[in-house]
């Protein structure tokens, strides 16, 4: 086989490579308005929540949680500049991590769908994505119990630590600890999730070819000398 082979063998997986990118995507841009409407329904039942069950409540007065009603809705209109600016981290979406070309993965460990259990890379930035709320409501009083807010495993909400280890935009204090896996994220991820495997796939055959390429030129040469 010829250089000229391999290189037009190798452009032609490059190309679908990059048709592969493009639609992964076009999948994340399908993400950020559905996660940006469950983040928005989230905090209005969980500050409705809040209201409903703290003693906390009990002191406010009306313009008070009027206020908090107010501060929740203006959060809920910007859902979508959150889950962006969350979402932007390479670690979240395979096809923005780089480089890509010579960096094939095991894609059984991306993306897992386990029952009421998603991937960690969409949940963990999501969780962040929530946590928005919180000083929101802490400004009206409401997180500040001890059982209510734990810097280790439990429910309710965590705490970033003084260390900093866990510091995140906009110094925001406090996320949810736990999160089940919204069901309607589960098509969508699919779709990424097998389109990724696909993406991949086309990075491990180009690997291949390259290291041909580089074998059948070495043969060459020795056989030149």
């Amino acid at each position: 086989m010829t250089e000229d082979d391999f290189e037009q063998r190798i452009a032609a997986k490059e190309g679908s490579l990059k048709t592969a990118i493009e639609q992964l995507e076009s999948i994340r841009k399908e993400f950020v308005p559905l996660a940006a409407k469950f983040a928005a329904d989230w905090w209005a039942s969980t500050a409705k929540s809040e209201v409903e069950r703290d003693a906390v409540t009990e002191k406010l007065t009306d313009e008070q949680l009027s206020k908090l009603k107010g501060d929740v809705q203006d959060l809920c209109t910007v859902a979508q500049r959150h889950v962006e600016e969350f979402f932007a981290d390479s670690k979240a979406w395979w096809h923005l991590q780089s480089p890509l070309v010579g960096s094939p993965v095991a894609p059984s460990y991306f993306y897992f769908l386990d029952g009421s259990r998603g991937p960690d890379q969409i949940i963990k930035p999501l969780r962040f994505v929530l946590g928005k709320i919180a000083p929101i409501l802490e400004k009206y009083g409401y997180l500040a119990r001890d059982s209510r807010l734990s810097k280790g495993r439990g429910s309710g909400w965590r705490e970033y630590d003084s260390t900093g280890n866990h510091h995140l935009p906009n110094g925001r204090p406090y996320y949810p600890s736990q999160l089940e896996w919204p069901k309607q994220f589960t098509s969508l991820i699919e779709r990424y999730s097998a389109q990724m495997r696909d993406a991949n796939d086309l990075l491990t055959g180009i690997e291949s070819v390259r290291r041909e390429q580089k074998q059948t030129a070495a043969k060459k040469r020795w056989d030149s000398v």
